[in-house]
């Protein structure tokens, strides 16, 4: 963070006289915090809760509160957790090491002895009490109708210990952003230590009792062979049994030593290749490397050949000695280029004296951080081409990894940079509403039903579930506000007011949660708790906060934080952007909930930065969020909801933004650090999101060339569930089949105008729409969940098509939006971008609450205003004034044609109208629209915006497809040797009249 705050205000015991009085009479005096005027609880007292109404506290019946877990920093066999006062994290490809997934009585010394596979690309990593297992993922990924797997425990080529370490564990001894340093110990005395670094090809070992011996075993091998040795360094290889080709490896061992021979329990020297010898090492066999110094690593070479492998261990060598002892992140906004800077820190020891050891770790990158890294920061790729050629890299599923050396930073810390441009985020869309729209958007009714709770939709109670119906008033209200007008339309200023009142009446209950404690109607013994009586409490042993009523495993796993507290905060911006006393009052514990997922005060000094860890359920280095709190299979964590974390993001931006100039009761904690971290976590997952679930970077290596479903034909441009160790079509709520829809909704629910990430490519969202919604509208119940949700997306590349959809599904057929949503809100939505026109990302503002639309002179700028007084907001193309807008009031999102802009000269664009024969099979143009329409089944189709000098794909059933050429005067022509049952006839083109394509009947 680019600013500090003292920590001069803490949460203090003192409560309004109603509240103790209410405290007193409950006996809950010692477990409650009083922060402004919110109250939390404690982990004591949830407990006794849970004892006496276990209804009011989890809706996860059966599973017991993440107390009754057992942890790692327990004492095991006379030895213990090591880290301390450091708030444990969880979420992460590390936290396997933590738990156990199993209630107390269920656990055995073994589940403690062997935690799951961590995957820390481009590594995979098993840590045991057989010691340091090693490999890379699966180079030749499985890929099937459903996943892309690139393996787990069949990865692991190599196993590393001193040969002392069984009946111990490895016991998490520290960590920072995306490391881990694991230890074992034996009755509190140390035996190893071995520092895993998400990106770093090295394992860094230390021994710790002066062992005089390593062993290494191979495992999952068909061949090892041992190919160079040389003073301080082995290169060997090994041959997977589930991988084809070759997998090298390097053991660095001291750099001054003489060379020390490999050698079999019998005695037998393995004599490697370069020195005359076979090399080979039988793969059960355990070499003893004679290794006597203190310490060593151990390494993943890139290479494809065995020359090559010795080549690029060489180059490796003078860096496998600076072992990484700590990583962090820094971020800053730069207000004047819209972009957010990340640092990636590195605090390194060079464990041995030598003049050619280098004091800069040498680390592999991820496509998405060489995508955002100027040229500057590029020249540390190891193998000076920018990181872009094929030399040194290893496929994981996260991408095309490159071998880079970082820099020595400011004041001598190794550190390198990414600069990724922020596009703005609004609290509601401009109103671009013509009269027609405006008379229908009256038509709807704003009000809530009367017990929310219980609609068909959504049913439960839990923070998730509510926090859904909340966002969906927020949405409202926001809507409201906007047709309201400078001069207050009376309708809309009595839906907004009304409504702001009933929000803030439920989320003030929540965050003091004084009736918790009603008894059951008819002296029940259990029951649901009363409506509007959320209460959060804070687990000292887990460093985290929970809200109850959970559900969705977030008080029996830690899992879905992100999302629960995401709805919960954006409820919270839309109340501050109207009442800032409230947000005074209240908004110190909204900044607790941000800081259980982005601890933002992690670096001061004094107990709040050890509340909660700096980061919970994201992954900085990889840039992606996580859902699963503690993992529970050789997967590891999980990712399935990517944009309900964009969510959480935007909200914290917003709830930044509408508390500017607020100082917090209990809390110092400045609007500005918010906006920050709501800024770097919003660009960051942005980046990872489209790479991972949507394949708009199809060059990064994560989605297979041409992955498609072998019996549909289906191409694959999303995947719903990113794990660590495989991406998964299926998800939670579908996992026999691809889940289409859902794979699409999960990843794009909730829809606002913090959703604009979505949106700037708009023919990709065509071509997912129509992959993967397939028509959410068509009224068939097993694939309309969604369907309002799926809407806002299609509008963001085609709103003419989504404005038609509504009118049936909405309209005609009457049907009920999905939970969280209102059909309000879905017509403002569409019809507002019917009118504004795609987003547009080639202009940049000087404020974070902007938004650009349309091209050359139909640019349509808008901003936020969150100041008390009138500001302007100036937009830039490549640092170069284009337009301004001036005086936008208070509260005020105002709008207008850029025109300064310079417009580009349109290039030539044809329609055709096409003709599909009977008996009409659909036919899919262009890999996005599917013809004859799903909605009106009419077997002609007119196609527009088709570009002279362009290629036109129809692909049509049995294999057929239609390759043709469209020329710059608008004839078609087929390319003969590109296409298969095409037989057709056409007229041609012009740009004022559409051509004609006929295709064969049954094509």
């Amino acid at each position: 963070m680019s600013e500090k705050n003292n920590n001069s205000n803490k949460p203090k015991k003192i409560f309004p006289l109603a509240a103790v009085i209410f405290l007193l009479n409950n006996n809950a005096i010692h477990s409650a915090t009083q922060l402004g005027r919110g109250i939390y609880y404690d982990e004591q007292h949830i407990a006794k809760l849970a004892q006496k109404y276990p209804g009011r506290v989890s809706k996860d019946a059966g599973y017991p509160l993440i107390n009754n877990y057992s942890t790692l920093k327990s004492v095991f066999q006379g030895s213990q957790f090591g880290l301390g006062n450091k708030p444990i994290t969880t979420g992460l490809w590390w936290t396997p090491l933590l738990a156990v997934d199993k209630a107390p009585g269920q656990i055995q010394d073994g589940d403690y002895l062997n935690p799951l596979l961590l995957i820390p690309n481009p590594l995979t990593v098993r840590l045991t009490e057989r010691g340091i297992s090693l490999g890379v993922p699966l180079q030749n990924a499985k890929v099937d109708n459903v996943h892309v797997d690139r393996g787990y425990d069949n990865t692991l080529d190599v196993t590393v210990t001193t040969g002392d370490l069984m009946g111990t564990a490895p016991l998490v001894a520290d960590y920072s952003d995306w490391m881990v340093t694991a230890a074992w110990a034996r009755n509190n005395s140390p035996l190893l230590t071995a520092s895993v670094v998400e990106g770093s090809p090295f394992v860094f070992i230390e021994k710790k009792s002066n062992q005089t011996i390593s062993y290494l075993q191979f495992n999952n091998s068909q061949d090892v062979k041992l190919l160079s040795q040389e003073k301080g360094i082995s290169v060997f290889k090994t041959k997977n049994a589930s991988d084809s080709g070759y997998r090298y490896y390097a053991y660095f061992s001291n750099p001054d030593a003489s060379i020390t021979p490999w050698k079999t329990n019998s005695g037998s020297v393995i004599v490697p290749v370069n020195q005359g010898g076979s090399g080979n090492i039988i793969p059960s066999t355990s070499i003893n490397t004679t290794e006597t110094n203190r310490y060593f690593s151990l390494a993943a070479i890139p290479a494809s050949s065995d020359l090559s492998a010795v080549a690029v261990a060489n180059q490796f060598k003078p860096y496998a000695y600076t072992f990484i002892k700590n990583t962090s992140i820094t971020y800053e906004y730069d207000k004047n280029n819209a972009e957010v800077i990340t640092h990636f820190n590195f605090d390194t020891q060079t464990v041995y004296s030598n003049a050619s050891l280098k004091k800069q770790p040498l680390v592999m990158l991820y496509p998405w951080q060489i995508k955002n890294m100027n040229s500057t920061e590029k020249a540390g790729c190891l193998f000076q081409d920018d990181c872009a050629s094929d030399s040194g890299t290893i496929q994981t599923l996260k991408g095309t990894m490159h071998a880079y050396v970082v820099p020595q930073g400011v004041g001598g810390t190794p550190s390198f940079s990414t600069e990724v441009a922020f596009h703005g985020v609004l609290p509601a869309l401009p109103n671009r509403l013509s009269q027609a729209d405006l008379d229908k958007m009256a038509s709807y009714s704003f009000a809530l039903p009367p017990d929310p709770h219980l609609d068909a939709k959504n049913p439960w109670t839990d923070t998730y579930a509510t926090g859904k119906l909340l966002s969906r008033e927020a949405q409202l209200i926001k809507i409201a506000n906007v047709l309201m007008g400078s001069t207050p339309n009376p309708q809309y200023k009595k839906i907004r007011d009304d409504l702001l009142t009933n929000l803030k009446k439920q989320v003030t209950s929540f965050l003091t949660g004084l009736n918790y404690t009603d008894p059951c109607p008819d002296g029940a013994s259990d029951c649901p708790r009363p409506e509007g009586s959320w209460f959060y409490s804070y687990n000292s042993k887990w460093y985290t906060m929970m809200g109850f009523p959970s559900g969705f495993f977030t008080a029996t796993t830690l899992t879905d934080h992100p999302f629960h507290w995401g709805y919960l905060i954006d409820s919270a911006a839309t109340i501050a952007q109207f009442d800032k006393t409230w947000a005074q009052e209240y908004g110190a514990m909204i900044n607790l909930l941000i800081r259980d997922i982005c601890n933002y005060k992690y670096q001061e000094e004094g107990g709040e930065a050890t509340r909660f860890p700096h980061f919970r359920s994201f992954d900085p280095y990889a840039g992606i969020s996580s859902a699963l709190g503690m993992p529970y299979s050789f997967d590891n964590v999980n990712e399935e909801d990517s944009a309900e974390f964009m969510n959480l993001a935007q909200a914290i931006i917003l709830w930044g933004l509408n508390t500017e100039g607020v100082t917090f009761d209990g809390d110092n904690t400045s609007s500005h650090a918010l906006v920050e971290t709501g800024l770097y976590l919003y660009t960051t997952e942005e980046q990872g999101l489209n790479h991972y679930h949507f394949n708009q970077n199809p060059n990064a290596g994560v989605f297979p060339m041409g992955w498609s479903n072998s019996t549909t034909g289906q191409n694959y441009l999303l995947v719903g569930n990113v794990w660590g160790g495989k991406l998964d079509r299926s998800t939670y709520f579908c996992a026999s089949q691809p889940c289409y829809y859902q794979n699409l909704a999960s990843n794009t629910l909730p829809i606002s105008a913090g959703s604009f990430y979505l949106g700037y490519e708009p023919d990709f969202v065509t071509k997912v729409y129509n992959e993967d919604a397939k028509n959410p509208c068509s009224g068939d119940a097993a694939n309309s969940a969604y369907c309002g949700t799926l809407l806002k997306y299609l509008a963001l590349g085609d709103p003419v098509k989504a404005s038609q959809y509504y009118t049936r599904y909405f309209d005609e057929q009457a049907k009920t939006p999905d939970p969280g949503e209102s059909k309000p809100s879905i017509y403002y939505w569409i019809q507002n971008l019917k009118a504004l026109g795609s987003l547009n990302k080639s202009l940049r503002a000087d404020t974070p609450a902007y938004a650009v639309f349309g091209t050359g002179d139909k640019t349509y700028v808008a901003a936020y205003n969150n100041e008390a007084s009138a500001k302007q907001v100036s937009f830039y193309h490549e640092g170069h004034l284009v337009c301004r807008l001036e005086n936008i009031q208070p509260g005020e999102i105002k709008g207008s044609i850029c025109g300064k802009e310079d417009p580009q000269p349109p290039e030539t664009q044809f329609s055709y109208m096409i003709y599909v024969g009977y008996p009409f099979k659909p036919v899919l143009i262009n890999h996005s629209i599917t013809c004859p329409d799903p909605v009106t089944k009419h077997p002609a189709c007119l196609v527009k915006n088709i570009a002279g000098s362009s290629v036109m794909t129809i692909a049509g059933s049995n294999s057929n497809l239609c390759t043709l050429a469209i020329s710059e005067d608008g004839v078609v022509t087929t390319i003969n040797d590109r296409s298969q049952g095409c037989y057709i006839n056409s007229t041609p083109a012009t740009p004022d009249k559409a051509g004609n394509i006929n295709l064969p009947g049954g094509f």
